[in-house]
């Protein structure tokens, strides 16, 4: 997903490719690669992506930080391996 992102958007055409500026060892962001439903800790928040089915690769996102959790999707019932990502409960 990385790729295609680099590829068709973060291209400096589209939008700059916010990991090469200001330089290559100073950027502004970095990137890494999330695997879908396995929580990861960024800061006080904890993160879940999850697949979504769609026309085209896509991912949603769980957000959780003191006791509230944001869902966002493109979709309006995400699908996760153990059912809509509604069912799903809540770190």
């Amino acid at each position: 997903m990385l790729e295609i992102l680099k590829t068709h958007i973060l291209n400096d055409l589209v939008w700059p490719d916010f990991g090469r500026i200001p330089s290559k060892d100073r950027p502004i962001l970095t990137y890494r690669d999330i695997a879908e439903e396995i929580e990861f800790q960024a800061g006080d928040f904890r993160i879940m992506a999850f697949a979504s089915s769609h026309s085209v690769p896509s991912v949603g996102y769980r957000i959780a930080h003191e006791g509230k959790t944001l869902v966002f999707s493109a979709i309006p019932a995400p699908q996760t391996a153990s059912g809509t990502m509604w069912e799903t409960p809540t770190p």
